[in-house]
């Protein structure tokens, strides 16, 4: 009977390591393996940090990633500058590809504060979770006539 008791209050113990849930006020960790990289404008580009924010157009909710080489791009970043590569895809987890019509992505040219607007049929972008914290995924573009391409995964603060 002593035996059945220790047997019970050790699957007790378990399960309640097993229900315990991470705080709402502890941050979520980065990905520190994810990162986005290949050419922008034809020069070598990998993301050192990024963020997401939302934003709503045709009444359709919609998560932002900017991809930035610069150490210093953050959530406080002004709006349209620092990023090499922004894209924006409907806010929900699943996969947005060219054939979609959900997916509106832009190369930053640094040399020259430009973008460059596309819808290639070569990209895809895969949101894999969106939390509070954070937004990951995986991403997969290029555009042949500004010699900008880039792949990989990507997490990133998600700025409210």
């Amino acid at each position: 009977m002593k035996k059945i008791a220790q047997i019970l209050l050790i699957v007790c113990f378990c399960s309640s390591l097993a229900a315990c849930k991470k705080s709402k006020n502890e941050e979520v960790k980065p990905d520190e393996n994810a990162v986005v990289h290949g050419k922008v404008y034809g020069k070598e580009y990998t993301t050192v940090t990024g963020r997401a924010t939302t934003d709503v157009s045709n009444n359709v909710e919609r998560v932002i990633v900017n991809l930035s080489a610069n150490s210093s791009f953050s959530c406080a970043s002004p709006e349209n500058s620092g990023y090499s590569v922004y894209f924006r895809v409907p806010k929900k987890v699943g996969v947005y590809t060219q054939g979609s019509n959900n997916i509106w992505l832009i190369f930053n040219d640094s040399a020259s504060d430009q973008g460059v607007g596309f819808v290639s049929a070569d990209c895809r972008i895969e949101i894999t979770s969106i939390s509070n914290g954070r937004v990951a995924g995986k991403a997969s573009f290029a555009d042949q006539e500004s010699d900008s391409s880039v792949s990989g995964t990507f997490d990133v603060a998600f700025c409210q």
